[in-house]
């Protein structure tokens, strides 16, 4: 009786100790955090759970640093989610907590954004809450500026504005060689007056040997020298604008295409209504172009 009684309570014993053993485990589980690791506890406020749940992961800078413990709802658009994060986490107490997709099944993490503040969040504090933009709305705004975008380009290439720059920078090579033919004109002119005055300068010298009369000459001399200055910028001037008018007739250069290869301009605005429709396909078909690959 006494080996079975003794049977018995070692039975009794072990049960016992499975019982507390999964009391315990229990009680980890409910509470999300692990088994024999130490740590704190915060809170966050969010208006949204947003798919949220129990056990999932809290992580930092891409590092998984501690489980959601509980999500509870607190009221109209106020839910209540307690993170446990393990004791060597060292979190500044202006750091956000921000939901995040963490798989493609839907599946939920809260990533912890640090702040700067010197003071490290304890057990207890509040974290504030932030919203991280989804993909869908990523995408949306980036559509919206991109079609922003082609609007000033289609605005910017109309036909009534390219017709106009077009036919300014068409018109330009007889413009530029009008300008030529004035600055070689001007130097001719500036030349011979150069050459008149030297020449009148030449006849008051062999005539007159008054002092003022000198002096006259002396002016004279140095003003046709100046002329002849003038007259040689013009010429250099009227060279330059040759060679720019040249350029343009024989396409070189962004005008010269412009000028001479209208072809430049049909392309553009191809280029531009494919842009366009390849935005509004992504828009309307993102599954097209973002494969996603479970195994």
């Amino acid at each position: 009786m006494a080996r079975r009684r003794r049977k018995y309570e070692l039975w009794i014993g072990l049960l016992v100790l499975v019982a507390s053993a999964l009391l315990i485990w229990g009680y980890f589980w409910l509470t999300g955090q692990p088994l024999g690791e130490r740590g704190y506890t915060v809170v966050v406020e969010m208006p949204n759970a947003g798919g949220l749940e129990k056990g999932d992961i809290v992580s930092m800078s891409g590092v998984d640093v501690g489980v959601v413990r509980s999500v509870q709802l607190a009221g109209p658009n106020h839910v209540v989610a307690r993170l446990w994060l393990q004791r060597d986490v060292e979190l500044p107490r202006d750091s956000r907590a921000v939901l995040q997709s963490a798989g493609v099944f839907g599946d939920v993490l809260v990533s912890l954004r640090p702040g700067s503040a010197s003071e490290l969040a304890a057990d207890g504090d509040t974290l504030a809450f932030a919203t991280a933009p989804s993909l869908l709305d990523v995408a949306g705004d980036l559509g919206d500026q991109a079609e922003q975008a082609l609007r000033q380009v289609n605005a910017l290439l109309a036909d009534s504005t390219v017709e106009d720059v077009h036919g300014a920078v068409a018109a330009l090579p007889g413009t530029i060689r009008g300008l030529e033919r004035l600055a070689r004109e001007g130097g001719s002119e500036f030349e011979e007056l150069s050459r008149s005055l030297r020449e009148t300068a030449e006849t008051l010298r062999g005539a007159v040997g008054n002092a003022n009369v000198e002096k006259l000459i002396a002016d004279l001399e140095d003003t046709a020298a100046k002329l002849s200055e003038t007259a040689d910028s013009f010429l250099d001037s009227a060279e330059s604008l040759a060679s720019i008018a040249a350029k343009i007739d024989s396409g070189e250069g962004t005008l010269g295409l412009l000028v001479n290869d209208p072809g430049l301009y049909e392309d553009l605005r191809a280029a531009t209504r494919n842009v366009s429709s390849l935005t509004e396909d992504i828009r309307l078909n993102p599954g097209r172009y973002i494969k996603i690959s479970v195994f």
